[in-house]
């Protein structure tokens, strides 16, 4: 019977009355009741106190809502009065200036920069110019090589007779052979 009573779909009160024993009924109902008269009290509550007890919580449960809706509409009012949303395209419109001005300083900056490049390159091109080669030939300078490689000639020991020399100028070559070379000191 103990199993019938806990599988039971059915509410089950166990309501004896007036035992000091505790059955096992008394163990598996879903209620137990001292008599059959608490039992009743207890499955049908006063209809007037039930009804109190919900106008209370229906009362509660509105100003609830109500403060709620209170506090909704501060929060709202509050996010409202942001400039933000007062003036929307104030912001729009200060960021567009703010990003024009960045533009223009930007543009400015990288003008420098190619204008500081372009005094490097003209001053490197200016010192390579000074440097070059056939700028020293045109002054009247040979480049000597020996026969037709690429080692230049740098002393005159280095040379021996018949060897075939090769003479750069600034508007041409000359090939020529050596009769004979002498070794001259340097004068301080």
């Amino acid at each position: 019977m103990a199993e019938a009573i806990h599988e039971s779909q059915v509410v089950v009160v166990s309501a004896v009355g007036h035992e000091t024993d505790l059955s096992i009924a008394d163990l598996v109902a879903d209620y137990r009741a001292l008599t059959p008269s608490q039992a009743i009290v207890a499955l049908c509550p006063d209809r007037g106190a039930m009804l109190e007890d919900l106008a209370d919580r229906s009362e509660r449960l509105a100003e609830t809502l109500r403060q709620r809706m209170r506090q909704s509409r501060e929060q709202l009012d509050r996010i409202a009065d942001r400039p933000v949303f007062r003036k929307p395209w104030k912001r729009i419109r200060d960021a567009e200036q703010e990003l024009d001005a960045t533009s223009e300083r930007l543009q400015r900056a990288v003008a420098a920069k190619l204008a500081m490049a372009h005094k490097k390159l003209d001053a490197g091109t200016d010192r390579l110019e000074a440097l070059s080669p056939l700028k020293i030939l045109r002054r009247g300078y040979t480049l000597v090589k020996l026969g037709d490689g690429p080692q230049l000639l740098r002393s005159a020991s280095d040379a021996k007779p018949g060897d075939l020399l090769t003479v750069q100028t600034h508007d041409g070559r000359i090939r020529t052979r050596v009769e004979t070379s002498t070794i001259q000191e340097p004068t301080s």
